[in-house]
């Protein structure tokens, strides 16, 4: 008869286990945050697509040469240029 006892299973590091369930946290992170940029960008690209560019109806602001016709312009200042708001600025003035 002989003396053997079982083998007893090796022990995994605590470390190890703490380092995998970091990183299915960074995983899933990721994916939220991936998907979170995918959808803005998406409903941002859209609502430009709607906006259009330069419309008049009250809505949607227009560019003007003069914002009003009884302000004197000042000495020196030339008329500026037609230039579009930024789609960020059009969204924030609405």
């Amino acid at each position: 008869m002989t003396n053997a006892t079982p083998m007893q299973p090796k022990k995994r590091n605590p470390l190890v286990w703490i380092l995998a369930g970091c990183a299915v946290f960074v995983v899933i992170g990721g994916a939220v945050v991936s998907g979170s940029l995918w959808w803005g960008y998406h409903k941002a690209k859209s609502y430009v697509s709607e906006a259009g560019g330069n419309q008049t109806d009250s809505g949607n602001p227009k560019a003007v040469a003069e914002l009003w016709s009884d302000v004197p312009r000042m000495d020196g200042m030339t008329p500026s240029q037609q230039v579009d708001m930024p789609v960020a600025l059009k969204t924030i003035a609405r």
